[in-house]
């Protein structure tokens, strides 16, 4: 049976998940290929695939929700003030016991102060709240990106891993990388995660997003 991707929170970025009746994971590695979703390019194994826009269909909608949610918090009423422009989902193999989820946002020009810093303020104290472990919450670069970097143990030994993207030059866009790891496969699929960030490379659109 595959395992439940559910109960997302905290800002379209720090995504609690769980897992149940977990089958058995990929016993013989693929060779990677690279993957261009939108803005992103990096590299997963050739037996990942794309999920298809019914399977993500209600991920997305709940992301975009507490988009809603969020920007009503910092005063703004319009929902498309924070709008996901781009949403996919990658899974392991057919057993879904690892994820990649791409989100590509629009966001306000008018923001009162830098985006990764309001972000990191807005969950630093949270995500200690909401997530068993919290091994890394920290702003860095990748590929040159101002990025929001976490990596949380959920319940059960669920991994999370979330990179948000953000850089001065396009103020209106904001980008996200998941990944989700099911309890106990972290090691497994290390290598995957090492090379997708690796490989990873992002091309923000120069003229702003409407």
């Amino acid at each position: 049976m595959r395992p439940k991707f559910d109960k997302w929170l905290l800002f379209s970025v720090f995504l609690s998940l769980s897992f149940a009746d977990l089958g058995c994971s990929e016993k013989h590695p693929a060779s990677p290929i690279e993957v261009r979703e939108d803005i992103f390019a990096f590299k997963l194994p050739s037996t990942w695939r794309r999920m298809t826009e019914k399977e993500v269909e209600q991920f997305r909608r709940q992301v975009q929700e507490q988009n809603y949610a969020q920007a009503r918090t910092l005063g703004y009423t319009n929902p498309g003030d924070f709008k996901i422009k781009h949403f996919a989902m990658f899974s392991a193999s057919k057993e879904e016991i690892a994820a990649v989820v791409v989100i590509v946002m629009q966001i306000p020009s008018s923001l009162d102060k830098n985006y990764l810093d309001l972000m990191y303020e807005n969950t630093k104290e949270q995500i200690h709240a909401k997530f068993d472990r919290v091994y890394v919450h920290r702003k860095a670069e990748i590929d040159r990106i101002p990025v929001l970097e976490a990596d949380v143990e959920g319940r059960g030994g669920s991994r999370l891993l979330t990179y948000n993207f953000w850089s001065p030059d396009t103020p209106t866009q904001a980008a996200g990388l998941q990944i989700m790891i099911a309890p106990g496969h972290y090691p497994e699929y290390k290598p995957v995660i090492d090379s997708l960030l690796s490989s990873l490379h992002i091309v923000f659109q120069k003229e702003t997003i409407k």
